[in-house]
């Protein structure tokens, strides 16, 4: 399931938000989802894929496909994180 789809069942399915139109860029606002609730959705969003967003990045005016985006990005950037950590030492010869 492609990442823009998990955050949408989160917000129809666990947060009982929706229908979310399908045009992707709605913004929060739109879909009805107060600052309370968004700090929630967030928050399930870094539990699930395990990263964690600024402080700054929760704004009412985010669209569904920018939060999208924004952990796609948190995603690459453990991973790559994670890739460095477990990198064997070279042997000096």
């Amino acid at each position: 399931m492609h990442l823009y789809n998990k955050i949408k069942k989160i917000i129809e399915k666990e947060m009982e938000y929706g229908p979310i139109p399908t045009h992707k860029d709605c913004s929060i606002s739109e879909l009805g989802i107060d600052a309370a609730h968004l700090i929630q959705l967030l928050q399930r969003i870094e539990k699930m894929f395990e990263i964690k967003f600024d402080s700054d990045f929760t704004t009412k005016e985010s669209t569904l496909m920018s939060i999208s985006n924004k952990t796609r990005q948190l995603i690459f950037k453990r991973t790559q994180k994670a890739n460095i950590t477990h990198l064997p030492l070279s042997k000096n010869k």
